[in-house]
């Protein structure tokens, strides 16, 4: 088809897709969001109330051409911006009290909108009398001052030398305990595979020591074809790589590689090397406190995951039987996971022994700063941790709209709580 001619279809397509539709009615009505409690209104008359402002809508049919998922939209106009918001219907249809707005474009690209100086590409909003108003959890400080986003994510957040970091919507921030206020850091970062562990902030390309203030470069590992997401003990990473032996076939090696960043000159130095099995490459999960790595890999359906344990760093292993049905976490001094039958396993390292602790089904566990003697989790609307006698100690309430499975970050001697934005509180 000539340049023209998909142009002429284009515009065609478009026009059809402005004309209107026979109205979904469970639109009108007015609408609570739960982070402020202010309303949005949909009148039968066209107009709209929108976070204290006054506008106009119209149903559209849909102008998501790619996925044409949803049933229509409504076009809005108002506080100076022109956007639409995709519906449901079959979603109404299941719940007609919830609506999970989604903003476009006319040329159906997602549109962010700005509410309150802060930007959305959307949010779950609830008809007026089925919720409770704005979210409020018990004893817990708002914090997301400084935050450019209406409804802020936090992927990581962690405590360098007192001072909260956080990886928060793609960029990196600290948040300045004097104002209360989140400043951001850096938002050139690359994010594949950053992380913030314990003592450095890293990623594939760089590093930093002092919580995100100075970078450094990371040396490259040798020839290699990839690999896998680095981890930290201290100061010291650890990186499992693969390499080719082509004259062999295609079999390949597992490499374990380390390097001391707060050496003068940090260098990769090769500790172990083996061959992989067919379903790819080793992961390595350290235990700082204990000074110990344990090495995972999946072995099929028939034999599950496989532990080993190093003790010096990644030379040698040492075979570890596990009852682990697949991910496991590190605590202070060994690792848990879940098992075969669901249960909660504790292993520990001086022991040397398994041991159950008691959980109920739909328990959301919850990593610390860093690794501890106890289990904590969020258990319905509560945080809470197991003592490794089984003996059980709230913590704190998160509010009972905090929903099924809050985000939880659990600090040196607070927690802060992803939900509709982010709170805190000092246990």
């Amino acid at each position: 088809m000539q340049p023209s001619k998909r142009l002429l279809v284009l515009g065609l397509f478009m026009l059809l897709s402005a004309c209107g539709i026979e109205p979904d009615e469970r639109v009108y009505g007015t609408w609570v969001e739960p982070l402020t409690g202010e309303t949005i209104e949909f009148r039968e008359d066209g107009t709209l109330g929108w976070f204290g402002h006054e506008g106009t809508f119209a149903f559209k049919k849909s102008t998501s051409w790619a996925t044409g998922s949803d049933t229509g939209q409504v076009a809005v106009d108002v506080d100076g911006q022109s956007f639409r918001i995709s519906y449901y219907s079959d979603h109404f249809d299941e719940d007609p009290n919830s609506w999970s707005m989604g903003f476009r474009s006319f040329t159906s690209f997602p549109y962010e909108a700005t509410i309150n100086s802060k930007t959305t590409g959307g949010f779950l909003v609830n008809r007026e009398g089925t919720t409770s108003g704005a979210y409020n959890p018990p004893s817990f400080e708002r914090i997301d001052n400084g935050l450019t986003r209406f409804h802020p994510h936090a992927e990581q957040i962690r405590t360098y030398d007192g001072v909260i970091v956080g990886f928060i919507d793609g960029k990196l921030w600290r948040l300045n305990s004097q104002t209360a206020t989140w400043e951001v850091v850096r938002e050139d970062l690359d994010s594949d595979l950053l992380k913030l562990d314990p003592e450095v902030i890293h990623n594939s390309d760089e590093y930093s020591l002092d919580g995100g203030t100075t970078w450094k470069p990371l040396p490259e590992i040798g020839d290699s074809d990839g690999s896998s997401i680095l981890v930290s003990m201290g100061t010291s990473l650890f990186a499992t790589v693969y390499v080719y032996v082509y004259s062999e076939g295609e079999a390949r090696d597992g490499q374990i590689w380390t390097i001391d960043l707060a050496d003068r000159t940090p260098t990769w130095i090769l500790q172990t090397e083996s061959t992989l099995n067919e379903y790819g490459i080793y992961d390595l999960t350290p235990i700082p406190a204990a000074n110990t790595l344990v090495r995972s890999w999946w072995e099929g359906d028939d034999d599950g995951m496989q532990l080993e344990l190093s003790t010096d760093s990644g030379i040698t292993f040492v075979a570890l039987e596990s009852p682990c049905s697949w991910s496991f976490y590190a605590h202070a001094n060994g690792i848990y996971c879940k098992g075969e039958d669901g249960s909660l396993q504790w292993y520990d390292l001086t022991t040397q022994a398994w041991s159950t602790i008691t959980t109920e089904s739909g328990d959301m566990w919850v990593e610390s700063n860093r690794p501890r003697d106890e289990l904590y989790l969020v258990r319905d609307s509560t945080f809470m941790k197991i003592a490794t006698d089984g003996s059980e100690t709230i913590l704190t309430s998160l509010g009972d709209d905090s929903g099924r499975y809050p985000r939880i970050f659990f600090l040196e001697d607070s927690i802060i709580m992803s939900h509709l934005t982010l709170w805190m509180k000092s246990l």
